[in-house]
């Protein structure tokens, strides 16, 4: 009797679980993503997975899912009387919450034309069904967020300001003069209550004396958000005083989701570069090798050439490159100056080239040239006017930009340094070649010889045993040391990521 009971018992339970895991396989695909669902419950044998203790771990994590960037509105948990509805629920949202902390909430080739980074590799799901089954899934953020140590700051940042939200009075700063060290101005009180609640005065009275302190806190303020520094109060540091509370958090969460973007790890020795902040970094074990400042592609609504955003590496470096003038450059550029005086050319010594072979630009009519008949290649030969200086790094990559030297070295000293048609003029060109032949590991190749080869016009071309990867990237918030930079969205990449990020 009892092996009886017992057969029906079983044969309940293995109708029960069949028809379990037929409802899963009826998963109404335009509510749910019923094919990660499929492959996740494959991991349990298709068995319930939500209890009491783990449906409340999931709505903790969406609480906190706002101090990850995220909208925890977006994930909002929705209990019914169906178990197989609150299972398809719960599961869809903990699967919508991964991928979201893991890749992102915007996909960054739907939002930028000029962006080439290799995709991580998927393993969301494994992760997921590891932390259910080691009982551990409160230790999804840790599990799944990116890695960086800058990106934990940033969160850090993105709890303080959520903290003092509410204190912001939102009111505007009007100011038409320009205020110093020593004025007095109605508005400094309320510009010193503006830095003590963003965290750049330790305390607050409402003097309305310019003082030292203020001056002090003035400077930093500007330095973070690079500006110059020069404790002058006017357009710039009032525009960035009048960004409200809000905006900043916004900002953190745009950044917070372009590390997402990222790979999970960078290799022991890379090139980092931040357009908005105008920099290059080559790091290696964790440590900066070297700091440069760069000019990257021009902002400008009317002559919009922007620095794409990519991966690639560093597999030679030309020391006297020609200059194979790109066609945009050369008929938006360089023609308007060949019409006012032909004998540009021969001055920089660019070489005309019409069917591959070279021609002599004195006996061409160049009034009658446009952008529809220029046939033209231009070739800028090694010298001390090239426009690529003496050094260019390449990298291959799907829009033929790179790295390079330039004879226009007062552009460094600008604080916004867009002024390319798209490559990267590196201030410490020669500086990042020792290092990346040194790295080489070929005694041929030492510095002595790289002085020799940069003191001639004979073009020399150096293949990299060891190609060193280079991150292009677009951070308007960086950390150093400790401290949060607000940078200009120069590009207006922000708004564009903004509006996905909202909706």
């Amino acid at each position: 009797m009892l092996w009886f009971i017992s057969f029906i018992l079983l044969f309940i339970f293995n109708l029960c679980d069949k028809a379990y895991s037929l409802s899963i396989e009826k998963c109404p695909s335009n509510r749910f993503k019923c094919e990660k669902i499929m492959s996740f419950y494959k991991e349990f044998n298709f068995q319930p997975i939500w209890n009491e203790k783990r449906i409340e771990t999931l709505k903790y994590l969406v609480k906190n899912s706002k101090y990850e960037g995220l909208n925890s509105k977006e994930y909002e948990i929705n209990i019914s009387n169906s178990t197989i509805e609150n299972e398809l629920n719960l599961t869809n949202t903990l699967i919508k919450l991964a991928y979201h902390t893991y890749y992102g909430r915007v996909n960054p080739s739907k939002v930028f034309e000029r962006w080439d980074f290799p995709r991580k590799k998927d393993r969301v799901l494994k992760v997921l069904s590891d932390l259910i089954k080691q009982d551990k899934l409160e230790e999804f953020f840790e599990a799944l967020s990116p890695i960086y140590k800058d990106y934990k700051t940033l969160k850090e940042y993105l709890r303080l300001y959520y903290e003092i939200e509410s204190r912001d009075d939102g009111d505007r700063i009007e100011l038409k003069n320009k205020l110093k060290p020593g004025d007095i101005h109605p508005l400094i009180s309320k510009i010193r209550k503006r830095l003590y609640l963003t965290g750049y005065l330790d305390s607050y009275t409402e003097s309305n004396l310019y003082d030292e302190k203020l001056e002090k806190a003035i400077k930093k303020f500007q330095e973070l958000h690079n500006l110059e520094s020069d404790s002058i109060i006017g357009k710039a540091t009032i525009k960035a005083l009048n960004m409200r509370i809000k905006d900043r958090i916004l900002k953190i969460r745009i950044n917070l989701e372009k590390y997402r973007w990222l790979p999970e790890n960078l290799e022991d020795k890379y090139i980092w570069i931040n357009i908005p902040s105008f920099e290059l970094d080559l790091y290696e074990s964790g440590q900066i090798l070297m700091h440069s400042r760069i000019v990257v592609g021009k902002k400008y609504k009317e002559d919009f050439r922007p620095t794409p955003l990519l991966f690639s590496e560093i597999k030679q470096i030309v020391i006297n490159p020609d200059w194979h003038i790109p066609y945009n450059i050369a008929v938006k550029d360089i023609l308007p100056k060949i019409k006012k005086n032909p004998e540009y050319l021969i001055n920089d010594k660019i070489k005309v080239f019409l069917n591959n072979e070279e021609v002599d630009p004195l006996k061409i009519d160049w009034t009658g040239i446009d952008e529809k008949n220029f046939n033209f290649k231009l070739v800028q030969k090694a010298g001390k006017k090239n426009a690529l200086g003496k050094i260019k790094f390449h990298m291959p990559n799907n829009f033929d930009i790179y790295l390079h030297d330039t004879p226009q070295r007062k552009l460094f000293l600008h604080k916004v340094r867009t002024f390319s048609s798209g490559c990267i003029r590196v201030e410490k060109a020669y500086h990042l070649a020792l290092l990346l032949i040194e790295n080489n590991n070929k005694k041929e190749l030492n510095e002595k010889k790289l002085k020799e080869a940069l003191n001639s016009e004979q073009t020399v071309y150096i293949n990299l045993k060891n190609s060193i990867p280079v991150y292009i990237l677009y951070f308007t918030n960086i950390i150093k040391n400790s401290e949060l930079y607000f940078l200009e969205d120069i590009y207006e990449y922000d708004k564009m990521i903004a509006k996905y990020l909202l909706n």
